[in-house]
């Protein structure tokens, strides 16, 4: 699951630097707008300065004085301050504390009107210092550096005024709030204790304590006795399976092969069996497979094995069926073999000591089940009676304070730090602010860039056109034209056909003519139809060089182009196009047959041509009739693998009328150029006309695409009835 989890993670991150590569305009215009708005944005910026004040809040020494240990004048929920530090923050940047501010100093605004207070408190900040824990900073920003400090100064004034009001009516009103709240606070007491002794008493209870920590410690134990059982088996279970994977056994297989290994007779006809086959594969080289001194050795070999078998039979009793080549192996793999089997016995051990210690610690469990009811309930009895006399004795210490704190004058703030005219403005944000747009910018352009991708109609990879298509993906063509000279050598059909067959594009082709053949559900295909959705998308190219694969592999292949509308094939192998396929419709429905091979001509060994020709006929009218059916029969019949070059679906019906007579239709599917409506057509298309389509050929595709396309081919899984899947020329890994 990780791995396929990774590999989805790799498909999606290629996806989206795809999409970002194909919307580069977009992107780059979006950034490059965005940025310079924002540049500009920060050139009309006039100077501001920042005026700053600090105050201290503190705690009254009074309390200390009368022998009291309150903490009378820190900010605690009823201390003589009343408020939090954050809270008196606030309280600095009050609506009446700015109305204040504005009345004393008669700020008034341009036209002559007084300041409004939302004004003030937009430019006004109250900060905790990082540093402290009892300082607050008062600032304010203005283009007027002298009145900047005049209403920090200001307000941290009206702040203190204010406070010295509130602490004595805040200190007035806790008095007679604990007042009242002091005889429910010895009731609770009284009760809790109560409570607690009945406990103790109705469950003998003397010490719960002792007893539930030893159940604890044993079971700890148990429990570390069991994590190092896990461990050790986790261990052993590893190694176990190390060993099974280097020798390709189970466990209990390795049993049965060291038996066998030791057992008389058993390496005598490993080493006959051995000899013989070497002896086949040496005569094979020489020889085809009906010689008859292949024959000779292939039968020995049979009656060889044969016997083998029955030996290990009669050893193992019938129950294991081991292969010689599980035999044949030397000391050390022997030595392995011996390993796992020990292995194996350590962790059948193992296994039943864990099972052991967890029933152990299950009864253990059981037993303790009442302990931590028990322990619950007294240690809920507990804390209800902690924290009755805690708040009882609070109640007590913060009625004293508030008696003190209702009678002195002395505010828990003072100012440290007055506001001075500040000499600098303050730093510019133009940094800040090109850098924001530069990446708002870019995220934006990104964003664009996206939705751009999925209004587009067009399909740009190859998966997405296997999702919308649901066909099988018989092969990819790579983009010689686009590639580096290095990776695609430069490319054309006289290469692919007298060259390397090992070439990137040359080994494409091979690929896609094994995977036709797996596919195909016919026994014997004879006539492949190749057509595409538009034109463009390269199905003349794909249709010569698959006859060229085909015929480099000694088949006799013949290629009809069929695209009477834009015949191509005769300029792809340069050659005259006076007598084709055209011609013969003519004849033929003008009942004037002439014969069939002197419009075919041979290009290389084992190919053969009939282009399009160059009379205006209608394909269409000519397969209605039967005689033009019947030459085509028996042109197919002439050959190993006839290949159609059809036109494309959205210019006319051609390709499906052909269909009727191809064993198997493929579509050509060019990413770059298809698009969603064009494929939705075409799908319409087959479903109408009850024609099935083999699968499709992903043409001109990227490097990056192939590599991403090639492990999500999914074919095999309707071709894993065929028999020959096992043969080489079938094995997609190796192509």
């Amino acid at each position: 699951m990780m791995e396929t989890s990774s590999f989805s993670d790799d498909l999606n991150l290629q996806k989206y630097w795809s999409v970002l590569r194909r919307r580069w305009l977009p992107i780059t215009i979006t950034f490059g707008l965005i940025s310079t708005l924002s540049i500009l944005s920060t050139l009309f910026d006039e100077p501001v300065y920042r005026a700053q004040g600090s105050l201290l809040f503190k705690s009254s020494r009074a309390p200390s004085l009368t022998g009291l240990d309150g903490n009378i004048g820190e900010l605690d929920a009823l201390s003589f301050g009343g408020n939090p530090l954050e809270t008196q923050a606030q309280i600095v940047r009050s609506v009446p504390i700015a109305r204040s501010i504005i009345h004393n100093l008669n700020l008034k605004t341009a036209d002559g009107k007084p300041m409004s207070p939302q004004a003030l408190l937009g430019s006004l900040d109250v900060l905790v210092i990082s540093q402290t824990a009892d300082v607050l900073a008062v600032s304010y920003r203005s283009p007027d550096p002298e009145l900047a400090a005049s209403i920090v100064n200001q307000a941290m004034n009206e702040y203190i005024s204010a406070n010295l009001l509130d602490n004595r009516a805040e200190a007035i009103s806790a008095r007679e709030f604990i007042e009242s709240k002091l005889p429910q606070a010895r009731e609770a007491v009284r009760n809790a204790e109560t409570e607690l002794r009945s406990f103790k008493e109705a469950n003998q209870i003397i010490a719960l304590e002792g007893e539930a920590d030893a159940t604890v410690e044993i079971l700890k134990n148990l429990d570390q006795q069991i994590l190092a059982a896990q461990t050790q088996l986790v261990e052993i279970t590893i190694k176990s399976d190390e060993l099974s994977t280097q020798l390709g056994m189970e466990p209990s297989e390795s049993f049965v092969v060291t038996t066998l290994q030791d057992a008389p007779g058993v390496q005598d006809l490993l080493s006959q069996l051995q000899v013989v086959q070497k002896q086949l594969t040496l005569e094979r080289t020489r020889y085809r497979d009906d010689y008859p001194s292949v024959r000779s050795l292939e039968r020995e070999e049979a009656a060889l094995t044969d016997l083998l078998q029955d030996r290990i039979a009669q050893i193992t009793g019938g129950t294991a069926s081991i292969g010689p080549e599980r035999l044949q192996t030397g000391q050390f793999q022997k030595g392995l073999g011996q390993s796992l089997a020990n292995l194996e016995v350590e962790r059948l051990a193992l296994v039943s000591q864990l099972d052991q210690l967890v029933n152990a610690r299950d009864a253990y469990q059981t037993q303790a089940q009442d302990f931590p009811r028990l322990e619950e309930v007294q240690r809920l009895l507990e804390r209800q009676l902690e924290g009755a006399l805690s708040s009882y004795n609070d109640l007590r210490s913060r009625f004293q304070e508030v008696q003190i704190a209702e009678n002195q004058n002395v505010g828990n703030a003072q100012i440290v730090q007055e506001a001075l005219v500040p000499l600098k403005p303050i730093a510019s944000k133009a940094k800040f602010i090109g850098a924001a747009g530069a990446v708002c910018g870019l995220l934006l352009g990104i964003a664009i860039a996206f939705i751009l991708d999925i209004l587009d109609r067009s399909l740009k990879t190859v998966e997405e056109t296997q999702r919308f298509l649901r066909y099988p993906l018989l092969g990819l063509i790579p983009d010689a034209t686009s590639q580096d000279s290095s990776v695609f050598p430069s490319f054309n059909i006289e290469i692919l056909s007298n060259g390397d067959p090992y070439t990137p594009i040359g080994n494409a082709y091979q690929t896609l003519l094994s995977n036709i053949k797996a596919v195909s559900t016919k026994d014997a295909l004879k006539v492949i139809l190749l057509t595409s959705t538009t034109s463009g998308e390269g199905t003349s190219t794909v249709a010569a060089n698959l006859a060229a694969t085909a015929a480099q592999n000694h088949q006799r292949v013949l290629l009809i182009d069929a695209n009477l509308a834009r015949p191509s094939q005769h300029g792809i192998w340069k050659f005259d196009n006076t007598l084709g396929l055209r011609e013969l419709i003519y004849h033929t429905l003008e009942h004037k047959p002439i014969d069939w091979k002197e419009s075919v001509s041979q290009l290389i060994p084992n190919l053969w041509i009939i282009p399009a020709g160059q009379i205006a006929v209608s394909l269409l009218r000519a397969l209605d009739s039967e005689k033009m059916v019947e030459l085509i029969r028996q042109i197919v019949a002439a050959y190993d693998l006839v290949i159609f070059d059809t036109p494309p679906l959205t210019d006319c019906a051609d390709a499906v009328g052909l269909g009727r007579l191809a064993d198997e239709m493929i579509l050509v599917v060019n990413p770059n150029k298809a698009n969603i409506d064009d494929l939705e057509a075409a799908k319409d298309l087959f479903s109408r006309s009850n024609q099935k389509l083999l699968g499709f050929i992903s043409n001109q595709v990227s490097v990056d695409q192939e590599a991403a396309s090639r492990r999500r081919m999914t074919l095999w899984h309707q071709t894993t009835e065929k028999n020959h899947l096992n043969t080489p020329e079938m094995n997609l890994e190796s192509s």
